[in-house]
């Protein structure tokens, strides 16, 4: 990715170091040249909406992660395995991955 007009001798060079077992995504400001004048290139222009808001210029763009807020503490719910409801008992009863071959779950 680059915000440069690529020329064709540019991207020649970079399809030969790509090579004919590889291929490779360009996205630039644009190129000269046909779009598919390169079999081991997909060429594509970024388009001008993006790059107008691009902050240029800045070294960091480190977030500031110390003033987030704090998540609210949540209520645990009771072991639904545990409960006595069917749903429960159907969960306890269904084979899972690990259960041994013979079926069934161990109780």
């Amino acid at each position: 990715m680059t915000t440069q007009t690529l020329s064709h001798e540019q991207l020649q060079k970079l399809s030969d170091e790509v090579g004919p077992q590889r291929s490779l995504l360009v996205c630039c400001s644009a190129f000269r040249c046909k779009p598919d004048a390169f079999p081991n290139l997909t060429l594509t222009k970024i388009p001008q909406a993006v790059l107008d808001r691009c902050e240029w210029g800045k070294d960091d763009y480190s977030l500031n992660v110390a003033n987030l807020p704090m998540m609210a503490p949540v209520e645990s719910a009771p072991s639904w395995p545990g409960d006595g409801s069917r749903a429960a008992r159907q969960a306890r009863n269904q084979m899972t991955l690990f259960d041994p071959e013979s079926g069934g779950s161990e109780e």
